[in-house]
């Protein structure tokens, strides 16, 4: 059964190509837009890890991380940041690379030394 990902984008564009990657990789996405999205996928899903995107306004992102943490508790979450993290306890990345965000979903979802995704 494959990981489960929300992902959350300020953009629909984004969102679409975003997962398309992820689920070329093998991932089931949830594609989300907003609060509303976000609560809705919540309640209707478990998911192994929530991707918030770099293209969000701070203020939005760390209310999106409190969003998470209240409807989706537990679920790690790995913030895209363009300079530094705004979600308090956040896993983050800075690379815009899909290599490096792969890798990234991949170290938190298969924990364990020297883990290496595969290229596909």
């Amino acid at each position: 059964m494959p990981h489960r990902i929300l992902c959350i984008s300020a953009t629909d564009a984004i969102l679409q190509t975003r997962k398309l990657l992820l689920e070329r990789h093998g991932y089931e996405v949830v594609p989300a837009l907003n609060f509303r999205d976000v609560e809705a996928a919540c309640k209707d899903a478990n998911f192994d890890l929530a991707l918030v995107g770099h293209d969000l306004e701070a203020r939005i992102k760390k209310a999106l991380g409190a969003k998470i943490r209240e409807h989706c508790s537990g679920v790690p979450i790995l913030e895209m940041c363009r300079y530094s993290p705004e979600i308090e306890g956040a896993t983050f990345t800075v690379s815009d690379s899909p290599a490096e965000l792969i890798q990234a979903i991949f170290d938190i979802l298969e924990p364990g030394p020297s883990a290496k995704i595969k290229s596909i």
